[in-house]
């Protein structure tokens, strides 16, 4: 998905609209180099599933920047509901 998000992105000229694409970046980005790898290196349970739940929220404001359903709505949705479960598995697994 980040390398889609920024193969699409090159062709964005409107400012309006590279700032809306530049938040789903950054949501990303965040997922991809911040929130994964601290959530498999976590070895608290809270701070594991807490991960899971930034990803969720911010997939969440970058689906908020468009009016209606965003370009990715698709992508952020399978993405989302990974996280979403991911986070439900950790605290079934781990009794929270």
């Amino acid at each position: 998905m980040l390398a889609y998000l920024n193969s699409v992105i090159k062709d964005i000229i409107k400012p309006d609209e590279l700032k809306k694409y530049d938040i789903c970046v950054d949501a990303y980005n965040s997922t991809v180099h911040n929130f994964l790898p601290a959530a498999l290196d976590d070895l608290n349970i809270f701070d594991a599933v807490a991960n899971m739940q930034n990803i969720v929220t911010v997939l969440d404001n970058c689906e908020s920047q468009f009016a209606g359903s965003s370009p990715f709505t698709g992508r952020n949705k399978v993405v989302h509901d990974i996280a979403d479960m991911s986070a439900d598995i950790i605290r079934y697994l781990y009794g929270n």
